[in-house]
């Protein structure tokens, strides 16, 4: 018999296994597997970070580009004191602007950078949004 026909026949025996696989293993997904994603950014606006603050911000803002509207974020500010600064959905781009803008400029009077504070305040809206959606689905 002719190498090239056994080979195309290999080859299309090959490509219709893969396929098959393919589609068995894709039909198996379900969309109700899904689940939105609950996201905390620390953004540190201490003085020593002020140079690299602008590409954190842009950094965060990349980030929220690829998240779907549904998914929820968290942004808490670093500083002296730690608080939330922004919640809601990661495609009000304008709100998260604003937010940043607001609440991450320089100020002299604050000093010291409260990271155990910060940390321990995303655990808890961690926490809190875990049980939150445990209790609504």
């Amino acid at each position: 018999m002719n190498k090239r026909l056994i080979i195309l026949g290999i080859l299309i025996l090959f490509i219709s296994v893969i396929g098959k696989l393919l589609y068995s293993g894709l039909k198996n997904i379900k969309v109700d597997e899904f689940h939105k994603a609950a996201i905390i950014f620390a953004v540190d606006s201490s003085a020593s970070n002020q140079k690299n603050l602008p590409e954190q911000i842009k950094y965060i803002k990349s980030l929220c580009s690829i998240l779907d509207p549904e998914d929820e974020i968290k942004i808490l500010k670093v500083s002296e004191s730690s608080y939330l600064i922004y919640e809601g959905s990661p495609s009000n781009t304008k709100g998260i602007t604003k937010a940043v803008e607001a609440f991450t400029q320089y100020n002299s009077k604050d000093y010291g950078t409260a990271y155990g504070e910060a940390l321990k305040k995303a655990f808890d809206h961690a926490l809190t949004s875990k049980e939150s959606t445990r209790i609504c689905s």
